[in-house]
């Protein structure tokens, strides 16, 4: 295992060394704003009070603003201090907001806490771009199959990335996949494959400062299961 990526429980890729020098203190999200295209994928195809599942939700980017907009969210991640950022967030939401319920696992194991076919809608826009496609690809369907027919999954796929602090440190480790703009297109083709239909890519871009430099082109793909 690469120095700088290891942890009990933690998948392989799982950047720990990244985790440990972020502050969950901040009232906002220490992963950036989320992205209107992909909230807005949500919003204007699941009615409120729809069930979303957010993989890798980390401190509650995409679920606070959901739960906010109506919808019960519960995020699965592997990193505890950052679910107990996430519910902390959510006990200021407004008293009409939906609900933040937090799980610490990895979307690989312990998938007994999810029963299949369960939520309206999964949401896949943390570290998914750090596995190599094959696994990517594994995270993608194991989240898939907790999904109703019809239901919709929506993924976040950062490709040309570089995460770096400002002394130009890699924070992620020599084991990130990092993907050219095509292999994440074809990447998340393979993931959606035929068990999908209305699926759509749309591009986009993350550029900021703090508290890591990021640049990345970012693919927002959406499908609905079959």
């Amino acid at each position: 295992m690469p120095e700088g990526n290891q942890g009990p429980g933690l998948p392989y890729f799982y950047p720990s060394r990244l985790m440990e020098e972020i502050d969950l203190s901040q009232d906002e999200s220490t992963y950036g704003a989320p992205d209107p295209k992909t909230l807005a994928l949500f919003t204007g195809q699941l009615a409120a009070g729809a069930r979303i599942l957010d993989v890798a939700g980390g401190d509650g980017r995409y679920a606070l603003p959901l739960a906010e907009a109506g919808y019960e969210v519960t995020i699965l991640d592997v990193h505890e201090p950052s679910l107990e950022a996430a519910q902390r967030k959510a006990a200021e939401l407004p008293e009409d907001a939906g609900t933040v319920h937090t799980i610490c696992g990895d979307i690989l194991e312990g998938t007994e806490l999810f029963q299949p076919g369960s939520y309206d809608g999964s949401l896949n826009a943390g570290f998914i771009y750090l596995a190599p496609p094959a696994t990517a690809k594994e995270i993608f369907n194991r989240s898939a199959t907790f999904l109703k027919v019809g239901g919709l999954a929506v993924v976040e796929f950062n490709t040309d990335r570089v995460r770096q602090d400002k002394t130009g440190r890699d924070l992620i480790g020599l084991d990130e996949h990092r993907y050219t703009t095509q292999e994440g297109q074809e990447t998340v083709a393979a993931m959606f494959g035929n068990g999908f239909r209305n699926v759509q890519q749309v591009l986009s871009r993350v550029h900021h400062d703090e508290p890591f430099y990021v640049d990345a082109n970012v693919i927002i793909a959406s499908g609905r299961r079959l």
